[in-house]
């Protein structure tokens, strides 16, 4: 999971993206991920706080 606003070098392609809207931190993100994939992780150059591998 990555955040836009943060101008990550690490961003997938457009077409590999979902947007999964707004979020005052990483762990509200994480959780609307978590909707469409089993395996959630927070980038660890723009979403450092919810990185945990």
């Amino acid at each position: 999971m990555h955040n836009l606003d943060s101008n990550c070098s690490y961003l997938p392609s457009p077409a590999n993206r979902i947007n999964l809207g707004s979020f005052s931190s990483c762990r509200g993100a994480v959780a609307a991920a978590k909707r469409y994939y089993n395996d959630v992780n927070g980038c660890y150059y723009c979403a450092k706080d919810c990185h945990t591998s």
